[in-house]
């Protein structure tokens, strides 16, 4: 009876009812709920934006899938090493752990697990309908394969193109990257590979160190949102003829935003909503599946970096503004 009741009243599908036939949706877990704030990292943002799409009209015929399981560790270990892997579960404050900017505990342990898994499972969803799908956390790009960096300990975007490919079997896919922080991470295992193109516009006078990609864009502090859009549609015409995707993965940050205190682009709101509406356009044009995963925001006024992903999803997942 207390089941019954459960799946009446919580807001997620479990992960077994997808179908094909869902064009749409979102995974999430309870985890998520567990982080906290952390400096300048919004902690709580994943369960504010979560309790704000459960109380919008147009997420109703929208699925949030739970997500089902962690990782096994021989997922992991097709991106991350098996030294890293130990240090990372048994919280060894090695120098491939300490290079992160975040303290390793149990909670975030499991957040960045079951974020893991969340990329994957939405690339999975959206490879077998043909949708658009997204990770309400994810976009951690500056983990390598054998260190953390940043605030970033797990390479969800990594884990799923790898355990995706070993699944389903070599796929064309497309990285476009728009945090305002190079996906550094991504860049250094994926920037030399045929079957993954990597895209970045980032802040070039900002953290990290860049790596080489298909295609790096880097503008300096100060850009405005005109000359992010038209760079950025500039970028969007050159892949098109550069490369044939069969898939994509989007890291939609919200840094890029003019109050943003670790970025220093100054794209508006609604700029950033154009932003969104130009990788729908190009995804959509060619008939492209797609993930979007949050990746960083770091407003500070918590509440813009929670408008802004909350943009992005309604933009993406109804094609409304």
């Amino acid at each position: 009876m207390f089941d019954i009741l459960s799946s009446i009243i919580s807001p997620f599908r479990p992960y077994k009812s997808f179908k094909p036939e869902i064009k749409r949706g979102f995974v999430y877990h309870k985890s998520y709920e567990k982080l906290e704030n952390m400096s300048v990292i919004p902690g709580k943002k994943y369960f504010q934006l979560k309790e704000r799409l459960v109380k919008s009209d147009w997420v109703k015929d929208i699925p949030i899938f739970e997500i089902d399981r962690k990782p096994e560790r021989e997922e992991l270990l097709l991106f991350h090493t098996p030294d890293y892997l130990d240090d990372f579960f048994e919280l060894n404050l090695t120098d491939n752990i300490m290079s992160s900017e975040i303290p390793l505990t149990y909670e975030i342990i499991n957040f960045f697990l079951y974020s893991t898994r969340g990329t994957y499972l939405a690339l999975e969803m959206a490879y077998k309908s043909g949708g658009i799908f997204a990770n309400l956390s994810g976009g951690f790009h500056h983990a390598f394969c054998c260190h953390a960096e940043g605030f970033c300990y797990l390479n969800d975007v990594g884990y799923a193109i790898e355990n995706f490919q070993k699944n389903y079997g070599k796929k064309n896919i497309l990285v476009i990257d728009l945090d305002i922080h190079q996906g550094n991470g991504i860049c250094y295992c994926y920037g030399k590979r045929t079957d993954v193109y990597v895209f970045n516009i980032y802040q070039e006078d900002n953290y990290p160190k860049k790596e080489e990609a298909h295609l790096n864009i880097g503008l300096p502090s100060g850009t405005d949102g005109k000359e992010y859009l038209a760079k950025l549609a500039d970028a969007l015409d050159l892949i098109s003829r550069e490369f044939q995707a069969d898939l994509g993965i989007y890291l939609a940050g919200a840094d890029p935003y003019e109050h943003d205190v670790l970025g220093g682009f100054l794209l508006s709101k609604e700029e950033l909503i154009t932003r969104d509406q130009m990788v729908k356009l190009y995804f959509g044009e060619r008939n492209i599946p797609y993930v979007i995963v949050l990746a960083g925001g770091y407003a500070m006024r918590e509440s813009d970096v929670i408008d802004i992903h909350y943009n992005t999803l309604k933009v993406s997942l109804t094609g409304n503004g």
